[in-house]
C-alpha cells in the first residue's frame, strides 16, 4: 500500500523492483563479490546470504532496467518516507553530487566516517549517511560510475574485515553523497520526538 501511495504522489513516475540476480550480473563484470571467509562475519550484517540483496543498490546506475530514467529513488522495504512531497526529489538540487542520501542517526555510527578514513584512507566525511533511501542522478553518473564501482567491489573483496555495513560503508567511503532532508528516510528505531531529530 505504501508503494502505491508513493506512486500516486509522483505522476509520471514508475515503481520498479530490483532483482538481485540482475545486480549480481553487473558485479560479475567487475570481478564479482566473492568475500573470503564471509561466513566468519556471522550476524554482523546478516551473513553471506544477505550480501547480494544488500549490495544490489550499488548496481542501479548500470542496470538496463533503469537506462530510461533520469533519476532513481531507492527505498528499502523497512524504510518509511514521512514527507508528503516526495515528488520534490525529481528536481531537488544535489549540488555537485550525483547521489543523495540521509544521515544515519544512530549514535553508534557517529564516528563511522572517521573509522573508514583511518582504515581505508578515504576522504573524511563530516556526516555518515544511510543507504536505506538513495537518490541517483543517472546522467551525472554516466561515464565514470564504472570506475567507482570497480574500486568499491575491490575494497569489498580485499578489506571486508573493515566493512561493518558493506553497502553504505562503501558509498560513504568512495562517493560524495549529498545530504537529503531526513524526512526521506525513517525506520523503526528512529525516534521522531527525540530532540536530536531534525526532519530537515
Amino acid at each position: 500500500q505504501s508503494v502505491l501511495t508513493l506512486k500516486e504522489q509522483m505522476p509520471g513516475a514508475d515503481v520498479r523492483f530490483l532483482n538481485p540476480d540482475d545486480a549480481l550480473a553487473v558485479f560479475e563484470r567487475f570481478g564479482g563479490i566473492e568475500v573470503p571467509n564471509a561466513h566468519l562475519m556471522g550476524t554482523r550484517w546478516g551473513g553471506p546470504k544477505s550480501l547480494v540483496p544488500m549490495l544490489s543498490r550499488l548496481a542501479i546506475p548500470l542496470l538496463p532496467q533503469f537506462a530510461d530514467c533520469r533519476r532513481v529513488f531507492w527505498m528499502d522495504c523497512d524504510t518509511e518516507v514521512v514527507s508528503p512531497d516526495i515528488k520534490l526529489l525529481a528536481d531537488i538540487d544535489l549540488g555537485n553530487c550525483a547521489i543523495g542520501a540521509c544521515r544515519d542517526l544512530p549514535i553508534q555510527l557517529r564516528d563511522r566516517c572517521a573509522y573508514l578514513h583511518e582504515r581505508l584512507g578515504c576522504p573524511r566525511r563530516w556526516c555518515y549517511k544511510c543507504s536505506g533511501t538513495l537518490l541517483f542522478d543517472l546522467p551525472r553518473l554516466e561515464g565514470h560510475y564504472e570506475d567507482v564501482l570497480q574500486v568499491m567491489l575491490k575494497t569489498l573483496r580485499t578489506r571486508f574485515d573493515v566493512l561493518r555495513y558493506p553497502d553504505q560503508d562503501l558509498l560513504n567511503a568512495f562517493c560524495d553523497l549529498y545530504r537529503l532532508p531526513q524526512r526521506y528516510d525513517c525506520f523503526v528505531g528512529y525516534i521522531p520526538n527525540d530532540r536530536r531529530y531534525d526532519w530537515d
